[in-house]
């Protein structure tokens, strides 16, 4: 009898061995399968996300189980007004558990979302988004979305690209920030392994949606309300004898831009992205804007534009700051001070790595300030798209915080060039300016070859918006283009400000 009863319990362990081995197979197949297939699709740096006309965000508790504020909600929420603002999304489709009025994962969502200025028709609740899978599915079946752009926890983001995939939806995902401890991303990582043994076997058997129900159409594209200063500007430039290029970003949102993909020579706009490159350098190597760069009589060009030279003019050497030499070349557009950081962080092909790695396309940083006077058409290799430049300067005022970046902005705020081109209209309404201006040589045939500005500007009624104006080869002279720069400043701070 006990020797029966032996055998019947070793059965019944083999069993449940084999069956805990069959399990952990399935397991770890699942998740190297999952992860394969999406990680190139999950991104964790906003600029570098394309652009999907429509965003997922799935849903999750406003509250964690202490009744505090749920991280998890907190920072998906986060991360879908960042998306909404930088232009990467036009809709966002927000789909939760609603199984009862007491739990409400979408109106959650929605009221956050709209505490954060999204505007109502941009928010598309899906009360039925059950499971992951239910959210999904439905956004290609009810919803009609062939590509998508989910948002949530990396690890929740492939499993959703994941079903995406199999539902025939092409979708990146954006991580929004996990902080967690150990124990807890330990707990999540468990957790998130079974949910994809039961996603697999809900693909294996067919599983579908809890309800369905009728299509509902998403508009192919939202209401500019900025389009009428899109025409008002290209009205004032149509007759101007110079090419003119302009690009607006509000809020990060809505955007104007008139022959704003066009390369312009940026000049010494360039020493914005330069000086960004400079405290990247810095922060890499954990090192200050107080500490020193060596200077030689030879970094000290005499034939170029350089008022460092009235200090530094009989030095043999000296070892000048990061931030004296930031304040030279931003607040007074030095060129021997912007040449010096060049060559103290590697060169322009250092410069312009960084700038790639912004994940902003457009702005092409090749030549020094001494290259260019060397041979002046080298300035038209220096370039930049207006909206490139103006998507750079929103990045930069809108998520760069840190101390070295905080001292940049007060030296672009308190810019001694260009006062007559876009600050000359704000000067007197309290507004905030951060710009770099950038003003180049005459050309053989007397135009003018570059009058720039581009800056972040911060309304007194707290708009912010970026914007880059570039006039290349303007037959005008010195004045009257700076009064166009003027002239387009006003009418695009009037009308962000009457719009508000």
């Amino acid at each position: 009898m006990n020797n029966k009863r032996n055998i019947i319990f070793r059965r019944i362990g083999l069993s449940l061995a084999a069956l805990a081995v069959v399990v952990t197979i399935f397991t770890v197949i699942a998740n190297v399968v999952v992860e394969r297939s999406t990680r190139d699709r999950i991104y964790d740096n906003i600029d570098a996300l394309p652009h999907n006309r429509v965003a997922l965000l799935l849903g999750t508790s406003p509250l964690n189980r202490y009744g505090t504020p749920n991280s998890y909600f907190t920072n998906r929420i986060n991360t879908a007004v960042k998306l909404f603002r930088q232009g990467k999304i036009d809709y966002i489709i927000v789909s939760g558990d609603n199984h009862t009025r007491q739990y409400d994962e979408t109106t959650a969502m929605k009221d956050s979302l709209m505490a954060h200025g999204i505007p109502e028709d941009a928010i598309v609740p899906d009360y039925a988004g059950f499971r992951t899978l239910d959210s999904v599915v439905r956004a290609k079946e009810v919803f009609g979305c062939d590509s998508l752009t989910i948002i949530s926890q990396a690890d929740h983001n492939a499993r959703a690209l994941y079903l995406a995939e199999k539902s025939g939806i092409e979708a990146v995902a954006i991580a929004a920030p996990l902080r967690a401890g150990r124990l807890v991303r330990v707990r999540l990582a468990l957790r998130e392994w079974l949910a994809r043994d039961k996603m697999m076997l809900d693909l294996l058997v067919g599983k579908r949606p809890h309800f369905l129900g009728e299509k509902i159409e998403i508009p192919q594209s939202p209401s500019n309300p900025y389009a009428p200063l899109k025409e008002k500007l290209t009205q004032y430039i149509a007759d101007k004898n110079a090419r003119i290029g302009i690009a607006v970003l509000v809020n990060g949102r809505y955007s104007v831009s008139i022959n704003g993909d066009y390369a312009f020579p940026m000049l010494s706009v360039y020493k914005f992205p330069i000086a960004m490159a400079v405290a990247e350098y810095c922060r890499m190597r954990d090192i200050d804007f107080s500490d020193s760069c060596l200077v030689t009589a030879g970094d000290l060009h005499r034939d170029t534009y350089s008022p460092m030279l009235k200090k530094y003019a009989d030095v043999d050497t000296a070892s000048i700051s990061f931030d004296e030499l930031l304040a030279y070349a931003l607040q007074q557009s030095d060129n021997n001070a912007s040449d010096i950081l060049l060559n103290c962080i590697g060169g322009a092909a250092s410069a312009n790595e960084y700038v790639s790695a912004t994940g902003i396309e457009g702005v092409t940083i090749k030549w020094s300030e001494d290259d260019m006077h060397i041979d002046v058409s080298r300035c038209y290799e220096n370039s930049a798209t207006p909206v490139a430049m103006a998507k750079l300067m929103w990045t930069f005022d809108s998520q760069y915080n840190d101390t070295l970046s905080k001292r940049i902005k007060q030296l672009m705020e308190s810019c001694e060039t260009g006062q007559a081109r876009l600050a000359k209209p704000l000067i007197e309404s309290n507004a905030v300016i951060g710009h770099k201006t950038g003003t180049g040589f005459i050309n053989p045939d007397g135009s003018l070859m570059a009058v720039n500005d581009a800056g972040y500007v911060h309304l007194p009624d707290g708009t912010h918006y970026s914007i880059a104006v570039f006039i290349a080869d303007s037959y005008y002279d010195m004045e009257h283009t700076e009064d166009i720069i003027a002239d387009i400043s006003e009418m695009t701070a009037e009308f962000i400000t009457n719009a508000n």
